[in-house]
């Protein structure tokens, strides 16, 4: 049985993984311009180092299948991060600004790693929170990027002291201990699908695909029809993507309906594409945000608590790299045939995606989940 100590820590864990990853990362994208201009560089070298950052967030996520990772090892990467983010905002330097982001990314990699595990290996309540932290960690980093868009820094230090502040809480005894048990649970006895589905990794891949060709995409759509990304941009960003919070929340539905959200989520994208105004692309982003947490939330549930860490890491990374695969995809086809022609042609993957969902064989009982009330 899981205690309340163990309920407070992984809490602690996955809000930290939503400030070190998401809120920062989210942050640092939607302010890339004043950032540039506080640094005396141009807005895109700045989405460069993010890339960066990401990608060795990436590598870092593995640290996370360590069982010695937890709990403390865990708190201080979230302390390193937060720290580095301070750094960040309080240099103009780009070399040291540099230096500062992909320290601070590397630190966040094995706390969203450690967290991911322990959500999935928990499943019930602690999943839940695990996708409640990840998408409204994007709510929040429009959040912060809207009231911050003229003091960018400001939205570095509220993140970093966010991350000293709980990486501190998951160094207290207590909370040690609880999470060793919630890490242990993960690793032990656990029950390995009957092979990694193609359907499950079509079904992750086209979820961070749709995610990946839209959000940015969609907001600088508007660079041709009103004005650059801007604090009302973030605003609607914020708005878009209050329907995948909600989601998030929800219990999962049957895994049949991945392949209708991975539809939905196309449609988005035709609607973004289309999109005559703001409060359309708004419409737009909704939809495809709040289908794909859908999948996402489905998808983890149907692969099931027994999976293994390094699976769970496997096809959260893997969602992420879609994202940017898709994010490459638009940006491809825009350079030649404008955004709106890209994020239109970024429905055919995603449709393909569920064809290969709805035609693969899978490891689980296609019409039963199991109930995800409280956490065993």
């Amino acid at each position: 049985m899981v205690t309340s100590d163990s309920s407070r820590a992984t809490a602690a864990l996955l809000v930290a993984g939503m400030f070190a990853g998401p809120v920062a990362g989210g942050a640092l994208v939607l302010l890339a311009k004043p950032f540039g201009g506080r640094l005396g560089i141009p807005g895109a070298v700045v989405g460069y180092i993010v890339l960066t950052a990401l990608l060795c967030a990436c590598g870092a996520a593995f640290l996370g299948l360590r069982p010695a990772l937890a709990p403390r090892r865990a708190g201080l990467f979230a302390l390193v991060s937060g720290a580095a983010l301070l750094v960040a905002a309080s240099v103009t330097h780009v070399g040291v600004f540099t230096a500062a982001v992909l320290i601070a990314a590397l630190a966040a990699g094995p706390v969203l790693g450690c967290g991911r595990v322990t959500a999935v290996a928990q499943g019930g309540r602690a999943l839940t929170g695990w996708h409640l932290a990840q998408w409204g960690g994007i709510g929040v980093a429009a959040g912060v990027a809207a009231l911050c868009d003229t003091a960018p820094a400001t939205a570095l230090r509220v993140t970093g002291i966010a991350c000293l502040v709980l990486g501190s809480i998951l160094l207290l005894p207590e909370s040690a201990a609880a999470q060793a048990v919630s890490i242990r649970r993960g690793t032990d006895g656990e029950r390995t699908p009957a092979g990694w589905s193609r359907g499950l990794v079509a079904g992750y891949a086209g979820v961070g695909f749709a995610v990946g060709g839209t959000v940015l995409p969609g907001l600088h759509l508007l660079l041709f029809r009103w004005n650059a990304l801007d604090a009302q941009q973030c605003v609607l960003l914020l708005l878009a993507v209050a329907p995948a919070i909600v989601v998030a929340a929800l219990p999962a539905v049957e895994p049949d309906a991945v392949p209708l959200a991975l539809i939905a989520a196309a449609g988005g994208a035709l609607l973004i594409a289309t999109a005559p105004g703001r409060v359309t692309l708004t419409l737009g982003l909704a939809v495809t945000l709040g289908a794909a947490a859908c999948g996402a939330r489905t998808l983890d549930a149907a692969a099931g608590s027994g999976v293994s860490p390094a699976r769970a890491v496997h096809s959260g990374l893997l969602s992420v790299l879609a994202a940017l695969a898709g994010l490459g995809f638009v940006a491809l086809i825009g350079a030649s045939a404008g955004t709106g022609t890209g994020v239109t042609l970024l429905s055919l993957p995603v449709l393909l995606t569920a064809l290969m969902w709805v035609r693969a064989p899978r490891p689980f009982a296609p019409a039963r989940l199991a109930p995800e009330g409280n956490t065993p």
